[in-house]
């Protein structure tokens, strides 16, 4: 035996081992196929059910999205109502707030008016005010002065900060600036 035909023997036995390999082959590929085949088929059959399903949901959505933009209109228009109704109360309230304000202010002259008044009848002074008392203490000359007024000044002060006293004098009038310098 010559080279030339060791090679061609293991030629054709090479051949033949590759033939055997692609028969091989293509045997597990169609055991493969039917196996892919057969789960392929379970699955469509699952999912038929469920696709009828979504189909008539589908159906029943139908009219109700085509119904979507006549509602959003109605909505933007309810919204619309809601705001200007929000405006006239916004309006009606600080209608509101002047008249209270108004009528706070009226209440409150009102008091002071009559506050003033009674301090005045009464001989009282209110706070940051001086009385008509003090101003004749003032007017008066020092012989006439009560006794109160000749105390020196560390006596002077009442006992608690803040409260205003009224001394009386005896029965005498007092006189005012004007009749004292004559």
């Amino acid at each position: 035996m010559d080279y030339m035909q060791i090679a061609l023997l293991v030629l054709a036995i090479a051949g033949v081992w590759a033939v055997v390999e692609l028969a091989l082959t293509i045997r597990k590929a169609r055991k493969v196929v039917a196996e892919l085949s057969i789960t392929a088929n379970e699955t469509v059959g699952q999912v038929q059910p469920i696709i009828g399903k979504v189909d008539g949901i589908m159906d029943e959505l139908d009219p109700t999205i085509k119904q979507v933009p006549e509602l959003l209109g109605k909505v933007g228009g309810t919204l619309d109502g809601v705001n200007s109704i929000l405006g006239d109360v916004s309006g009606a309230t600080g209608a509101v707030s002047n008249v209270t304000t108004g009528a706070a202010r009226a209440a409150t002259g009102a008091v002071n008016t009559v506050t003033s008044a009674v301090g005045r009848l009464t001989g009282k002074r209110r706070k940051g005010k001086k009385s008509v008392a003090d101003a004749q203490l003032k007017a008066a000359p020092a012989e006439e002065k009560p006794a109160a007024a000749e105390k020196p000044a560390a006596e002077d002060k009442p006992a608690a900060e803040g409260k205003d006293y009224v001394v009386y004098t005896e029965d005498k009038p007092a006189e005012t600036a004007d009749s004292s310098a004559e």
